[in-house]
């Protein structure tokens, strides 16, 4: 990396990264797998795999705007190589199997603009904003699974799409505002007593866009405990809504001096620090995941779907089942978490 100032309020910058991981899992070697071959049918492990590369290129400019304020320009590329994938092994000795190999890759690649404002009075800003694009040939080691299953000849084809985090758009900003002590301490003052004193608010903002997810054109009963697996029309063609969410924390210093009255030293402090965090401040429910037959968090489309009614019509009690089975389909998980609240206290010496 380096970087070098163009004038005396403007930095250009560059880095170029190779960062390699070991394998962290699907590589532990069990002879039982292959002294039981045949009977093993689960995904084999591969103890050759190996280690997992990422590529990183970027490169930036930073220009002073205020004399507390800067703004930064940055482009990035990110190739990861060696993804380890599922892969098939047709027409192998003693039978065809499935484990894992180093067949996939995926590229990342985006732009940053920052605006970074120190601490100016009792204000302090931070703001970024991403725009990325991040395609690969799997999402995570299991991603190309179907695929592999449903060719006969093993050829393991895999094409380009986007990957399950690749969100097009990020914000983030935070905005954090508090007093100081002592000759900086510009709040109000009662009897004498600084009564904000290191007092501070926090206010964290983050919104992306919509990931990615696959679509089923057929309806599957996602709420039964033996449906199979959902085939897959589109792969990772519609997006998820935009997310928002807020997190608040609200804190108040103690100064607390030590040490002998008199002493020439100067006294030291220790500081008790009292807080309110309130995650999720707005309680947004943003959606994490949707059924595929219908893009819903909350209904898979089972119940109106009209290939399905004579098999509901065939349980002892229909509206029970139906009223049961919207109850268990409105996962709460395919939500964000609600609003949290958390009051606590610290120590600091």
């Amino acid at each position: 990396q380096f970087s070098f100032n163009i004038t005396d309020n403007a930095q250009f910058f560059a880095h170029y990264d190779v960062l390699s991981q070991r394998p962290s899992g699907n590589n532990q070697l069990n002879l039982a797998e292959y002294l039981y071959f045949t009977e093993y049918t689960n995904i084999k492990n591969n103890p050759n795999l190996k280690p997992q590369t990422t590529v990183d290129y970027e490169f930036g400019f930073k220009q002073k705007v205020t004399k507390s304020s800067v703004v930064t320009l940055s482009a990035y590329y990110k190739e990861f190589r060696n993804m380890i994938q599922v892969r098939k092994f047709a027409y192998a000795y003693p039978n065809t199997y499935f484990t894992y190999d180093n067949i996939d890759f995926v590229s990342v690649k985006g732009l940053n603009l920052i605006y970074d404002m120190r601490r100016t009075g009792n204000f302090k800003l931070n703001a970024n904003y991403t725009l990325q694009f991040a395609e690969g040939t799997g999402s995570d080691a299991t991603s190309q699974l179907n695929l592999a299953q449903a060719d006969p000849t093993g050829a393991n084809l895999r094409s380009i799409f986007p990957v399950n985090y690749d969100a097009r758009h990020m914000l983030n900003v935070t905005l954090d505002y508090r007093f100081a002590e002592g000759k900086d301490y510009n709040g109000p003052v009662i009897k004498n007593k600084q009564i904000l004193a290191n007092f501070g608010v926090n206010l964290v903002l983050r919104s992306r866009s919509g990931t990615p997810y696959s679509t089923s054109s057929i309806p599957t009963n996602e709420a039964g405990t033996s449906t199979g697996r959902s085939n897959t029309s589109i792969l990772n063609g519609p997006r998820l809504p935009w997310s928002l969410r807020a997190d608040l924390r609200v804190n108040k210093d103690f100064a607390v001096t030590v040490g002998r009255k008199g002493d020439d030293k100067d006294p030291k402090k220790l500081y008790f620090a009292v807080f309110v965090w309130i995650q999720n401040l707005f309680n947004t429910a943003n959606v994490i995941n949707v059924y595929r037959y219908t893009g819903n968090p909350n209904d898979d489309g089972y119940l109106d779907a009209p290939v399905k009614q004579i098999q509901i019509q065939g349980v002892s009690n229909p509206q029970s089942y139906r009223d049961l089975y919207r109850a268990v389909v409105n996962d709460p998980s395919n939500y964000s978490l609600p609003r949290r609240i958390y009051l606590g206290a610290s120590f600091n010496f």
